[in-house]
């Protein structure tokens, strides 16, 4: 169940397949990057991340999720940013 065992998602995941919409499958534009999903269960957030230039440039997709039932969660895309070396830039 999605509820029962949450606390196993927590943490940083590199994304190996995904048949999702870009930037979260590793696309955008003609640009590939490295994706990442970034799981913080005692937040209620993640974070699609595309890295390009080793990490130097990154696609920030932030999201959180209401618990439906036991076994499904409803995400609620929240911003999309741009951040680098680290720093946000302006939206």
């Amino acid at each position: 169940a999605a509820t029962a065992n949450s606390a196993k998602l927590d943490g940083w995941w590199r994304v190996r397949y995904s048949n999702a919409v870009p930037p979260s499958n590793g696309q955008l534009g003609p640009f590939v990057g490295e994706p990442f999903q970034v799981v913080d269960i005692a937040t209620g957030s993640y974070q699609n991340r595309l890295s390009f230039l080793g990490g130097a440039l990154q696609v920030v997709l932030s999201a959180d999720w209401d618990v439906r039932d036991d076994a499904t969660w409803r995400v609620n895309f929240r911003t999309l940013g741009v951040e680098a070396w680290g720093n946000e830039l302006p939206k």
